[in-house]
């Protein structure tokens, strides 16, 4: 998995990305955030080989103004904002599972609960996403709430969401209307956002792999439309690091026996006079039985 970093530069947000293990940049939807500057995204830079920086916005992680206290507007506008972005992610046909939802690495306005989220281009990424509704959760416990009745209003939310049988960001939402209507006249507007390339401009729109619908009421995933098919091309294929790819590892030597003759020990021997017995002096026959010593 990916190693992040939140840190400030310039005044904004800027989180640092190294890939570990078997990650490698996908150019493709590296160069679609660079050419398309989305509202509500934090914009990739690579640095290095292996590192790529995300900036953009001028804030802090969610999580710290989630532990600073919220009430039941506040909670809501948050969720509101974000499940915005999300929304259009999804109907963009962006690979959710690249999406990171940690609460760390969220970035927020304090003031406006403006929210900046990041895409990891990569290949073979681990994903820091482990499902919408698992984001709200982590959001709901991290939060301290400033009195009983915004804790009633987010558990009553959870609840709810929890209970779906699969999760929608369009009822969510309509959840959200119903309960803090107040609240809509600062979340984002759809017309705000920058759509992604069209079907004619391929190698520009993030590859889509298809969500897992997984088991227990937790863990739902998006339900992603299927796109409309467009007219054959040839996708990017994966570049394989050398390190990865069989036919550059190199086996280790063969350790071959070398042949040498057979040659046989001979050892000097000594003959008792008495009995005219040959022994090798090698031999420990010096001896009485009763080790009294040579004769």
């Amino acid at each position: 998995m990916a190693k992040l970093k939140f840190t400030e530069k310039n005044g904004e947000v800027c989180i640092h990305c190294r890939f570990v293990g078997s990650e490698m940049l996908n150019e493709a939807e590296y160069r679609y955030f660079i050419d398309n500057r989305i509202k509500g995204w934090l914009v990739p830079h690579s640095t290095a080989a292996d590192k790529l920086e995300f900036t953009g916005a001028k804030g802090v992680p969610l999580i710290n103004v989630l532990k600073g206290g919220v009430d039941t507007k506040k909670y809501f506008r948050i969720v509101s904002n974000l499940l915005d972005i999300l929304e259009v992610a999804e109907s963009a046909g962006f690979n959710m599972q690249n999406i990171v939802l940690d609460p760390d690495f969220v970035t927020i306005a304090p003031d406006s609960c403006e929210i900046h989220l990041f895409y990891l281009p990569l290949w073979y990424n681990e994903s820091f996403n482990d499902g919408i509704v698992n984001c709200l959760r982590k959001i709901s416990t991290y939060a301290k709430y400033a009195d009983q009745s915004t804790y009633a209003h987010i558990d009553s939310f959870m609840n709810y969401v929890i209970d779906m049988r699969i999760f929608s960001i369009h009822q969510t939402k309509e959840h959200i209307r119903e309960t803090c209507p107040e609240i809509f006249g600062q979340s984002y507007d759809h017309r705000q956002f920058s759509r992604p390339a069209s079907q004619e401009q391929p190698v520009r729109t993030p590859r889509v792999t298809p969500p897992v619908q997984q088991s227990g009421s937790d863990t739902h995933q998006f339900n992603i439309p299927k796109p409309v098919k467009a007219p054959a091309v040839q996708k990017p294929e994966p570049k394989v690091l050398p390190s990865l790819s069989e036919e550059k590892r190199q086996p280790l030597p063969e350790l071959i026996k070398q042949e040498r003759p057979h040659v046989e020990k001979k050892y000097p021997t000594l003959t008792r006079r008495a009995t005219g017995i040959a022994v090798n002096i090698d031999r420990p026959v010096f001896q009485d039985r009763q080790g009294a010593g040579p004769r």
